[in-house]
């Protein structure tokens, strides 16, 4: 298997098998949110969903800029723990710095709420 860094913020394309209800399906880009650290020693990392069909941003979603051809938008309601490297990935690029700190706020109050 070809070696792969994961990093905060990068975009990566990941296979979406085992998909229920209304959880997004298919491949399709992620957001890693958690520290390459993290991602290194347990080889897990919680990732959040771009898509490409427009959302109202009150109810979970954030438009994102990014270094790469992805648009769209992150869906933090979604967020999942995935064994990364298990899912195939592909790196596309980064999202901006301030939309990761907008995800990562967004989950923080998410989870504390």
């Amino acid at each position: 298997m070809k070696k792969i860094t994961i990093k905060r913020g990068g975009i990566y394309l990941l296979d979406n098998e085992g998909a229920y209800g209304r959880e997004i399906t298919k491949r399709r880009p992620y957001i890693v949110v958690t520290a390459a650290a993290f991602t290194e020693n347990t080889g897990f990392a919680l990732v959040v969903p771009v898509t490409s069909s427009p959302h109202n941003e009150a109810n979970g979603f954030i438009t994102i800029q990014t270094n790469c051809s992805v648009l769209g938008q992150a869906c933090w309601i979604q967020v999942k723990s995935v064994d990364l490297l298990a899912r195939n990935p592909e790196y596309l690029g980064d999202v901006s710095k301030k939309n990761l700190a907008d995800i990562r706020t967004a989950i923080k109050a998410m989870v504390t709420y």
